[in-house]
């Protein structure tokens, strides 16, 4: 019984098989189905890996690429002989570099009122910010995007201690057109990376003739610099040419370790027109200038306003007249004590540094401010033992908001002090309106 049990499901499940094997379509060898798959290989399987992470990574890329493409920039023109970039949408931020006239630069973003823009630095791998009136834009200023730039901002500055920014600066010389009958020529601005000199060219068939003159400048901005000349070699055309101070500090040395500084390769020597009348009979003995120059005028004398300059750059003229020769410059935000305003209303005359006498400027191109101070013209080097700066001040007093610092052991020319001797008024400083520092601070020259 077992057997023939045996015998007829052996002989069932071979009929099943053949029924199985006809009705299923399957194509080929069936052999095929059972023979079991090789394992992958390692190292293919890796460069798999690979391929897919990169394809995924360029996506990505893609993707930021297309979110990249959001953000706009516009080319503007420097429409300024020359244009202060400082860290910060800030006249109190410090100046990280300096630009040319004509230079084209890219703004990348701006302040929500339009007059800060923010911008590429070129040859300068930072970003820095510029006022928007000294620029002509390719495009509309309302494209670029709003931004206070405070995180750019605090990154350089983690990044670019103060040596760092005052060597970014870029170097540069403001001429203006005057008169030298004095015996000296006013150089309206210097920007500096290091100590130096502005050393005074005659002309000479169009290029550089002897040396007529100099002056030390330091490092950073520094304004309306005195240079005393000799008139007697003195041309119609003359050059402002920067030298460094490489040799014995304070002394010029040139030919000599005190090499002019260069600008793609040729000196740094802007050209200006002046006039040289002649000197009153009797004044030809061998004093220097600042022998024969008498007191200041003013000096002592209560001032109870200040002129602050208005416009982008304002012409000094010797009287009350349009057709008047301009003996210097100014430019925007600096202040000037008051000595007198025509009786027309038109001419506001002031005590201006390096002059011995009144000038005169337009009277719709300043804005006058009540400020009582003793006239000293002067300068006076920062001592401050609290730091490394000192702070600036919009009035003579420690309730007054500070508009911006000055640097340990750099020098300013003063134009007068607080009735009570505590503040000292300075200008050249590179901050916009009156700037006053505590004389506590203050080494007076």
């Amino acid at each position: 019984m077992p057997i023939r049990f045996r015998t007829l499901m052996v002989g069932t499940l071979a009929i099943l098989a053949l029924a199985v094997a006809g009705c299923y379509p399957f194509q080929g060898d069936i052999t095929l189905l059972l023979t079991p798959v090789a394992p992958p290989d390692p190292e293919a399987a890796s460069r798999a890996l690979e391929a897919i992470s990169a394809d995924a990574s360029a996506e990505g890329d893609s993707d930021d690429m297309m979110a990249g493409e959001t953000m706009v920039s516009i080319d503007a023109t420097v429409a300024v002989d020359s244009l202060r970039v400082r860290q910060g949408a800030d006249a109190e931020t410090p100046i990280i570099a300096g630009l040319r006239g004509n230079t084209v630069i890219s703004v990348v973003g701006r302040t929500a009122d339009g007059s800060w823009l923010q911008v590429k630095v070129p040859d300068m791998d930072s970003i820095g910010w510029i006022l928007a009136e000294m620029v002509t834009l390719d495009d509309d200023a309302t494209m670029l995007p709003v931004t206070d730039g405070e995180e750019m901002m605090d990154a350089e500055k983690s990044e670019m201690g103060s040596e760092d920014l005052m060597m970014a600066m870029m170097p540069s010389i403001m001429v203006v057109d005057q008169d030298a009958s004095e015996g000296m020529v006013m150089i309206a601005e210097v920007m500096a990376q290091e100590d130096g000199w502005v050393v005074i060219h005659a002309d000479d068939a169009g290029t550089f003739g002897p040396v007529i003159g100099y002056a030390p400048v330091v490092s950073g901005v520094t304004r309306d610099v005195a240079v005393e000349i000799d008139t007697d070699a003195a041309s119609d055309i003359l050059y402002a040419m920067l030298h460094v101070d490489a040799g014995a500090l304070g002394v010029y040395e040139f030919p000599g370790p005190d090499g002019p500084v260069l600008d793609e390769g040729a000196p740094l020597s802007p050209a200006f027109a002046v006039t040289v009348s002649a000197m009153p009979m009797g004044d030809t003995d061998d004093k220097t200038m600042a022998e024969k120059m008498p007191a200041m005028m003013g000096d002592g004398e209560m001032a109870t306003q200040l002129a602050v300059v208005a416009t982008r750059s304002l012409r000094v003229r010797s009287i009350a007249d349009a057709d008047a020769e301009v003996l210097a410059g100014a430019v925007s935000g600096e202040a000037f004590p008051v000595a007198s305003i025509s009786e027309d209303g038109i001419w506001v005359s002031i005590f201006f540094p390096g002059f011995n006498e009144p000038v005169w400027v337009t009277a719709s191109l300043v804005e006058l401010r009540d400020t009582e101070l003793y006239v000293e013209m002067g300068r006076a080097m920062v001592t401050t033992t609290q730091g490394l700066r000192l702070r600036l001040r919009s009035v003579p007093s420690l309730d007054a908001p500070i508009v911006g610092h000055i640097l340990n052991g750099t020098s300013y020319p003063t134009l007068g002090t607080s009735p009570d001797g505590a503040w000292a008024l300075l200008t050249g400083t590179g901050v916009d309106g009156p700037t006053w520092a505590s004389t506590q601070f203050l080494q007076m020259e």
